[in-house]
């Protein structure tokens, strides 16, 4: 409802799902998740990639070659989606909502929009984020080339996690960036978070602000440095604590709230009661 800043997130119709029916999520109606392949009929369907905080639905290839300009350009204008909500400040930040917001912020990062200088907020009637009800497995938001340097707010929201993966920087962030700032979130104890290296609830690597957090679900990283908060610190973690289990499997680098931590971070007002587990 755009007076209360909602959008539409499911369609329900008097039938189940058959061959003529198709339930389908909004994130997964535009590129570069469109997982209906009607849609991508070029005799029928003009399917546009995503282009900065837009989107496109399918659009109907009729309207798109339409000779009235009016009606083209009103065409064009009725399926973009503006990815998130808001514009960024500290007045109207973005909005996250769902599951299908947090992989978008993930994959705008990863697609150079840093954020940094930009302020993201988890909407307050939200309270709990399921990233495993997504489609494919959540992809943390930010990496070794493409940190995430932006201000997100989680307003106290529990966020569920399942990932299990062979590469580096896994946990709801991968890499934090140093202008970066995360706060205000916890991490389920239904979750489970591994990754090669670099392995965190909060985040795989942090060069930034960590807050107001705490983790209750489990840890794993294959090699080295994973952290009940993050696995890999060189920032700031305060006021966080863990209870879940922290493991490395072949090395050592394990800790309740990080793997490891450099000369110049700090880690202040934070406690662990999780069982921790290293290579003997």
């Amino acid at each position: 409802h755009p007076d209360i800043g909602q959008t539409p997130s499911l369609a329900v119709g008097n039938e189940s799902n058959t061959a003529t029916v198709k339930g389908l999520s909004s994130a997964n109606m535009y590129y570069p998740t469109l997982r209906f392949v009607i849609f991508e009929d070029p005799n029928n369907w003009v399917a546009r990639p995503r282009v900065g905080f837009e989107a496109f639905y399918p659009q109907l290839l009729y309207f798109a070659n339409h000779k009235n300009i009016a009606t083209k350009e009103y065409s064009q204008e009725v399926v973009t989606k503006v990815i998130l909500d808001g514009d960024g400040s500290s007045d109207n930040p973005f909005i996250i909502r769902t599951a299908d917001d947090m992989q978008a912020l993930s994959d705008l990062v990863a697609a150079k929009n840093t954020f940094k200088g930009k302020y993201i907020k988890v909407a307050d009637e939200v309270s709990y984020i399921d990233l495993t009800e997504l489609e494919s497995m959540y992809v943390p938001i930010g990496n070794e080339s493409y940190r995430f340097l932006g201000n997100f707010d989680g307003t106290d929201t529990i966020f569920n996690l399942d990932l299990d993966r062979t590469i580096y920087y896994q946990g709801l962030f991968g890499y934090i960036g140093v202008d970066g700032v995360v706060k205000n979130l916890s991490i389920s104890d239904t979750s489970y978070i591994k990754g090669q290296r670099f392995a965190g609830g909060v985040a795989g690597r942090n060069l930034g602000l960590i807050e107001n957090v705490y983790n209750l679900g489990e840890i794993v990283a294959q090699d080295y440095y994973a952290g009940g908060i993050v696995g890999y610190n060189q920032g700031i973690i305060r006021n966080a604590y863990n209870t879940g289990s922290v493991r490395v499997n072949t090395t050592y680098y394990v800790g309740g709230i990080t793997g490891a931590s450099t000369a110049g971070s700090l880690i202040e007002n934070v406690y662990n009661t999780g069982s921790i587990y290293a290579r003997a």
